[in-house]
């Protein structure tokens, strides 16, 4: 190349840095529309923060691309301020369009490569579907239609193996057109819910199903045996579990903390010999979970570019160190107020983060194959462009990055972490759930009042999102 060359590819190279810069940096602040949001959500005013999102949801939500998150994000936000009738609806619209934007996804997935894929439909992370459906039995439950309940429970398995079928059909394409790099879908972590387990327990003994009751049993502990990167905690033990189905109890879930949203890291490729190489951030980050990750654009060349000359990247991940801090160490069950006396305590059942993270990284090797490819193709194309008509290339390529936008899209008020406590009541009663840190610090506080109704599960939800 020429000195002139050079210097042009010089500031082509700045040029790009500063529009992707600026991508990047549009795409962070998401989480900046959802500051009022959040503040009131943190300081547990539930309603307050729905009240929010609904007189701004066209200045938060790109509603049409979007509109999954607006449900999820509103329909727990109502289940947390106890206004079950909203988030029933809410969630009730969240599932059906999850279904449907399943549908179009692989139509979309073509046009999202030549763009990126904020262009898509969001059609719901895997654990997202999963809870949509768990929310919805929460509802029902905890405003006294047991049947409803029971049927949103049941079809937990269902809905697992359809995003297992869904994500099996999606890997095997995925592996057919690249034969190198090979995702084995029976990998896949999310294979079965503890928490769906101890409920169908729990309306197995409030139905007095003695045949059912053991089933429950197994299959709870099954849940927990399959999938130890999930339940890396102690999880309570239903053989081991105080009760007395004789006599009138109130079961209590408790949900805890916000699952930190994904962020966006930066990278680069660069230009080695005519061919892009990956950063060493990349390859040491493991987020190809070991595989040969050259093999994804091997053979796209890059002629017309100086060795050295690095194009930047970016990524959607969630922060691991984040996901694991947890600020709420225990729930106790007091009678009638902080200082009443001690009754129990509650039992951390499920970490909804953990499931976030982990199968979002079984995905990451084929999400990120094609940003690469997608930006490999942009810069090889720019090249090709410049040899016919000088200039053009430098065009094409920052109009290309400008739009390579990596997803980092996911709800927020689905909570981190899940509890479960059982408590013998009187008829009427007063309890209230202390939420504590690891230094026994008092964080939260909520009085639980009612009378108890024998034809009811007598399920009470308690949030503290932090």
């Amino acid at each position: 190349m020429n000195s002139s060359n050079n210097r042009s590819l010089t500031v082509l190279c700045c040029a790009l840095m500063l529009v992707v810069g600026m991508s990047a940096l549009s795409c962070v602040t998401r989480n900046d529309k959802f500051e009022n949001v959040d503040g009131e959500v943190k300081n547990q005013n539930f309603l307050k923060a729905f009240e929010i999102i609904q007189k701004n949801k066209k200045g938060i939500y790109n509603i049409k691309k979007d509109a999954v998150l607006y449900y999820l994000d509103t329909g727990y936000l109502a289940l947390h301020g106890n206004n079950i009738k909203q988030s029933l609806t809410r969630l009730q619209e969240a599932e059906r369009l999850m279904a449907e934007y399943q549908k179009a996804v692989i139509s979309e997935e073509a046009a999202s490569f030549l763009v990126n894929d904020t262009i898509i439909s969001y059609a719901g992370a895997d654990y997202e579907k999963l809870y949509a459906n768990i929310g919805l039995s929460l509802g029902y439950l905890s405003k006294g239609e047991t049947e409803k309940g029971f049927v949103e429970i049941r079809r937990v398995q269902n809905i697992i193996n359809k995003i297992q079928a869904d994500n099996y059909t999606r890997i095997e394409q995925y592996n057919s057109a690249d034969p190198e790099i090979v995702v084995n879908p029976k990998n896949y972590p999310l294979l079965d819910s503890a928490f769906a387990r101890w409920m169908s327990w729990w309306l197995y003994r409030h139905a007095g199903d003695r045949t059912n009751i053991p089933v429950a049993e197994r299959n709870y502990e099954r849940a927990i045996g399959i999938q130890p990167q999930l339940y890396y905690f102690t999880p309570p033990s239903m053989k081991r579990w105080n009760y007395d189905d004789t006599k009138p109890s109130l079961k209590l879930v408790a949900m805890t903390e916000m699952i930190p949203p994904l962020n966006i890291y930066q990278s680069y490729l660069e230009v080695q010999n005519q061919q892009l190489v990956l950063s060493s951030e990349i390859r040491e980050s493991g987020d190809f979970r070991g595989y040969d990750v050259d093999t994804l654009y091997t053979g796209i060349t890059v002629s017309g570019f100086e060795s050295g000359l690095t194009f930047p990247i970016s990524f959607a991940k969630f922060d691991e160190v984040a996901l694991r801090q947890n600020r709420v160490a225990g729930v106790e069950i007091r009678s009638g107020s902080v200082d009443g006396d001690l009754l129990g305590t509650m039992a951390l059942i499920e970490d909804v983060g953990v499931i976030a993270y982990e199968t979002f990284k079984f995905k990451a090797p084929w999400l990120y194959a094609k940003q690469i490819l997608r930006l490999a193709i942009k810069i090889a194309g720019s090249a090709a462009l410049d040899t016919a008509q000088s200039g053009l290339g430098a065009i094409a390529l920052i109009t290309g990055l400008a739009l390579e936008v990596p997803d980092n899209r996911s709800s927020r008020y689905i909570p981190k972490r899940i509890w479960v406590g059982e408590i013998d009541v009187p008829q009427t009663y007063a309890i209230a759930l202390v939420y504590r840190d690891k230094n026994g610090g008092l964080l939260h506080s909520e009085l639980l009042t009612g009378d108890y109704k024998a034809d009811q599960l007598n399920l009470r939800l308690s949030s503290y999102l932090q």
